[in-house]
């Protein structure tokens, strides 16, 4: 998830970039706590259906020098895309935001910043993509899946998958076809999703190229186009998203591009209670389904070590250690289990 620092009526927040969502989004108790004015009901169209919340206004917001004022908000239920996230999301800076200013990410040394709009003598892109998408849609841009014509999909930096699509769109294209599949478990503000998990081959960008890309196919898919990309495709890049200019500049780092993809290798979600983490999904022929994991097992350690609200730590992703690492996992029932991890879709 890409993080950057917003003032919001003199209050600095860390907010979540996403250029996935159309306007930005509050956390109702930071709304309240700074005394925003309510303005009345809202709505969004998620992957799936349309949610409703409320919306707030805030006399000033400043990003880098950047006023906005008398900025309106919208608010919905996140508690279980912070649980996912294990951490507060405050607020989340929308393309009402990005309309208005640039940003700045380098993804490979791990800073970002938001700059004005304008030509940039630092930054000398390898590659500068043209964005589409009317008005409130998401920007789109063009991508090739295994060779075959280029797709229109969605710019989503505010997804930590790589690759999400119309399970009826893989489904037309015959990318189901004679590939491994399992299932994986996505949340948004529609709650949590079951979805299709499976690998492309290929996928490219202009000349850039990856490699066994894991993919999230979801059922009953609303969007605009059947195709959404997330920032984890862009972490060998440098890139400016200027979405005033309809553009995002890209500069990769070779041998960054050309390492695997991160992915995960055990196959269980769940959310965290204190000193505890309560299974909700374990997904059908991974490591932790053949180890006999099942919904609603609850872990108290991993490799030892008692589970806290510190560790794992967050952005520790057990799972996505390298294949032929060996987890060790503690349940609750006594039962210790050593599995390792290998590629199971």
């Amino acid at each position: 998830m890409i993080f950057a620092p917003v003032k919001l009526e003199n209050t600095i927040i860390s907010a979540l970039v996403d250029s996935g969502t159309s306007r930005t989004i509050i956390n109702s108790g930071l709304a309240r706590e700074l005394g925003l004015v309510p303005l009345g009901e809202t709505s969004v169209t998620s992957f799936t259906r349309r949610v409703a919340g409320v919306s707030y206004r805030a006399a000033t917001m400043e990003l880098a020098g950047t006023i906005l004022k008398d900025f309106v908000f919208d608010s919905y239920e996140t508690a279980d895309i912070e649980a996912l996230a294990r951490r507060q999301l405050p607020l989340i800076v929308g393309r009402d935001v990005l309309k208005k200013i640039d940003v700045e990410i380098d993804f490979i040394g791990d800073r970002i910043r938001w700059t004005s709009p304008g030509p940039r003598r630092n930054v000398r892109p390898g590659l500068r993509l043209p964005l589409c998408g009317e008005r409130a849609a998401f920007p789109s841009i063009d991508l090739a899946i295994e060779g075959m014509t280029q797709e229109r999909c969605l710019l989503d930096l505010g997804s930590d998958t790589p690759v999400t699509m119309s399970a009826a769109f893989a489904k037309e294209r015959g990318l189901f076809e004679g590939r491994r599949q399992s299932t994986a478990v996505s949340i948004g503000l529609e709650g949590v999703l079951t979805n299709i998990a499976f690998t492309l081959r290929n996928v490219s960008i202009g000349d850039f190229a990856w490699h066994d890309v894991p993919v999230q196919a979801v059922e009953n898919w609303k969007l605009a186009q059947p195709i959404s990309v997330g920032w984890p495709l862009f972490q060998a890049f440098h890139i400016v998203l200027s979405l005033g200019a309809r553009t995002m500049d890209m500069t990769a780092n070779r041998q960054v591009l050309a390492s695997p993809i991160p992915r995960d290798r055990l196959g269980i979600s769940g959310r965290r209670e204190e000193q505890r983490l309560v299974i909700s999904h374990v997904a059908p022929g991974s490591p932790a389904w053949h180890a006999g994991l099942r919904g609603n097992d609850v872990l108290v350690n991993v490799d030892g070590r008692a589970i806290s609200r510190g560790y794992p730590a967050p952005g520790d992703r057990v799972g996505f250690r390298a294949p032929g690492s060996v987890v060790r996992l503690g349940l609750a029932d006594g039962r210790t289990l050593e599995i390792m991890l290998i590629d199971y879709y």
